[in-house]
């Protein structure tokens, strides 16, 4: 028995379509079964057929008593129905392709649709990223749908219609007609659907409103003042909004009278100012100022009078916007007896905003009442660090310790309104009374201290290393921006420490691996001598993860260099033995980055097989005063000794970096290349000779040990070439090979 999916998706969806508005225009289409990928195929098929019929828009929602979910695929299939112009539109059923992990393949339709929405229903995400982003038309409500789906309708309708319609039972059809149909009505015609809003359920009354000021004449005016000073608030503010932004020169006059009438109900003027400034028109400005006025009055004696804070706001930031000079005069004026405080606010942000002399000063001085009573907010706060007045220090200091100490962490405060009152003398203080801030408030003053380069603050520094979070993070990082001499040897000692602390354990904690890591970062980052030789040392350190760290950070600045694809090109022309064109390439390299230890290290590897033995020494001196203590560098130096005739001091060097780094495999297998060199020069003695190839071959066995895989280049290496006939050295190969792919 094979299931056929479409149509059981078909009747699970239980479509029923109903057909709205001026030739069934548009459809309305109820669904009982959330819109997932598979309703998008039953969708197409009705689509087509409502397309066939001449519907054009579509609106879907759902079918039970519930809300049903739509998949941001199909909302975004849905959305993509509806585009104007396709280029090359896909015939009837065809799939859209699907791109690697993008959206699933959805059918797509012979035409596209004028419009399409879903109301009642909500989008839910699928998590798919590879979506295309399409805004879909997602209406809480079913009638906004549908009105707004009929509304270009009705406007190219013929008008009987639309006057037809008005009386529909269904509010998005009345709603859509009305919007369609507005501006062409007669006086007549708009008389009678006054008469009819006013006769009408509240429902129709809120149409109409909504729609009034669109209408010419001093009828629509007079309807919306009645309204307006009507008993129905919800009907008083649509017809507020309505007269507000009505264009009639009646409009004035009809305010007018709905002013008078909040005279006796306050309420209703704060309606009616809410809509003045909400239309922005500056034909409102005499009301709003009086509106304002009347508030300052109340509020001297404490008093609101129900008004809100951003009712106030509001009003005030219109009349400034405006410039209105009464108003502003009197807003200064009053401005510090404004209460309560969260009525202050609001108008203390807005004059820092307008940022004139006079408003500052008012600002000041509602500032100097509010910090001396402790009523300190966050605009306060703002203010505080704008104006700076060492006035204010102390009680600001007060107000930031008691919220940091109350454990609330709703109440974090930030400690910087305070360094920006604070005098250079109450900073002092401040830093003697270090130990009393917290953590975080160590890590803010520090960041202060370290910008103005307060005398302090780099022992203040040294002090946070020990300690633990974001506070000694915070330390790490000034004392790398300031790079000076006493900042590097603090971060030098800090990581010391660290590494002692790691010293011989066998695994480091999650938090002394992440100290470690940032510590490191840090000081592998600079040129300083000290600081690569403390990154060298790490290298030769017991501890492995410590070593790794080390190299890591050490082969990420090799990685950052301006000079490293000219470094990646002087590899291949060694590699091709083109060793001339190598070395005039590290001549470009070391001139656009003279301090990239590598490249030193391989011109002098390039003049060393070159025969330029003393050019070689001179890059290895050079390496060495840049970054002491290099196990390369001085593995290098044993080596190129030995080159020069110096056999005795090169071999003793090597065996003296092998000691100390036995694990090392650059130290162990340049120790053989040095050992091989001594062993085939003229002057070496048939006793030193096997002596010394016993030794290069047991250095090579232990640098196979440590997991070297470069087998090529162990059989390739001319300075190995002594050992070629050496019974092991097949075996040696053999066991290089056999570490390529293993972990070391």
């Amino acid at each position: 028995c094979t299931l056929d999916v479409l149509q059981w998706t078909s009747q699970s969806s239980g479509l029923v379509t109903q057909r709205l508005g001026p030739g069934g225009a548009l459809a309305l289409i109820r669904t009982q079964r959330n819109l997932d990928v598979l309703s998008a195929w039953v969708l197409q098929q009705q689509f087509e057929q409502l397309l066939s019929n001449g519907a054009e828009r579509v609106v879907v929602t759902s079918g039970v008593g519930s809300r049903l979910s739509v998949s941001d695929e199909v909302g975004q299939w849905l959305a993509g129905l509806q585009q104007t112009l396709q280029k090359n539109p896909q015939p009837a059923g065809a799939l859209v392709p699907q791109m690697g992990n993008g959206p699933p393949p959805l059918p797509q339709l012979s035409r596209p649709l004028r419009y399409v929405a879903v109301a009642e229903m909500e989008e839910v995400q699928s998590g798919n990223r590879a979506i295309q982003r399409r805004s879909l038309r997602v209406y809480p409500k079913l009638d906004a749908a549908i009105a707004d789906g009929l509304a270009a309708v009705y406007r190219y309708a013929p008008l009987s219609e639309a006057i037809r319609d008005l009386q529909s039972d269904t509010p998005g059809i009345r709603q859509g007609a009305l919007a369609g149909a507005v501006d062409r009505l007669t006086e007549d015609e708009a008389a009678a659907v006054l008469e009819r809003a006013r006769s009408g359920s509240l429902q129709q009354q809120l149409e109409v409103a909504a729609l009034l000021n669109q209408i010419p004449g001093r009828r629509a005016v007079t309807a919306l003042q009645e309204m307006a000073i009507g008993d129905n608030e919800e009907l008083a503010q649509a017809a507020l909004w309505g007269l507000t932004t009505s264009r009639e020169d009646a409009a004035e006059k009809a305010l007018a009278v709905v002013w008078e009438a909040g005279g006796t109900r306050p309420a209703l003027r704060t309606q009616a100012a809410a809509a003045m400034v909400r239309s922005g028109d500056d034909r409102w400005t005499p009301f709003v100022a009086a509106w304002v006025r009347d508030f300052l009055e109340l509020a001297v004696n404490g008093q609101t009078g129900g008004i809100q804070p951003l009712e106030f706001q509001g009003a005030v930031a219109f009349l400034l916007d405006r410039r209105h000079e009464p108003s502003q005069f009197l807003i200064r004026e009053r401005l510090s007896q404004i209460a309560p405080a969260k009525f202050q606010d609001p108008v203390l942000r807005i004059l820092l905003s307008q940022g004139q002399p006079l408003d500052l000063q008012a600002v000041r001085e509602a500032l100097n009442q509010r910090i001396e009573k402790g009523e300190i907010s966050v605009e306060v706060l703002q203010a505080a660090m704008i104006l700076k007045d060492p006035r204010w220090t102390e009680a600001l200091l007060a107000d930031y310790r008691q919220l940091r100490n109350s454990g609330r962490p709703d109440d974090q405060r930030s400690l910087q309104p305070v360094l920006a009152c604070a005098s250079p003398a109450q900073i002092d203080r401040m830093v003697s009374q270090w130990e009393q801030f917290t953590y975080q408030g160590r890590s803010e003053f520090l960041v202060y201290l370290a910008a103005v380069d307060h005398v302090e603050w780099r022992k203040l520094a040294a002090g946070l290393l020990s300690e633990t979070g974001n506070s000694s993070e915070t330390a790490i990082n000034l004392l790398s921006q300031d790079a000076s001499e006493e900042s590097l040897a603090l971060l030098r000692d800090v990581l010391r420490r660290q590494i002692a602390a790691l010293e011989g354990t066998k695994d480091a904690s999650a938090r002394g691996q992440s100290q470690l890591q940032v510590l490191t970062a840090q000081i592998a980052s600079f040129v300083h001598p000290e600081c690569r030789r403390l990154i060298n040392q790490m290298c030769r350190d017991s501890n492995k993860y410590v070593r790794e760290t080390a190299r890591e950070q050490r082969g990420n600045l090799a990685q950052r260099s301006p000079a490293l694809r000219l470094l990646v090109q002087e590899q291949q022309l060694r590699e091709a033995d083109s060793r001339e064109e190598a070395e005039k390439v590290l001549e470009d390299v070391l001139r656009m980055d003279p301090f990239l230890l590598e490249a030193r290290l391989r011109r002098s590897s390039v003049r060393m097989h070159a025969g330029n033995f003393d050019a070689s020494m001179e890059d290895l001196r050079l390496a060495a005063e840049m970054s002491p203590e290099h196990i390369e560098v001085e593995s290098m130096v044993a080596l190129v000794m030995v080159r020069q005739g110096q056999v005795k001091g090169g071999l003793e060097a090597a065996e003296r970096l092998i000691a100390s780094v036995p694990w090392d495999d650059y130290a162990l297998y340049n120790g053989a290349c040095s050992f091989a060199r001594a062993a085939e020069r003229a002057e070496t003695t048939a006793e030193d000779r096997t002596r010394w190839i016993d030794r290069a071959i047991a250095l090579i066995k232990a640098t196979n040990e440590t997991g070297f895989d470069d087998y090529k280049h162990l059989g390739e290496d001319v300075d190995l070439r002594i050992l070629h006939d050496h019974p092991e050295w097949s075996g040696l190969i053999e066991a290089a090979r056999k570490n390529e792919g293993q972990e070391p």
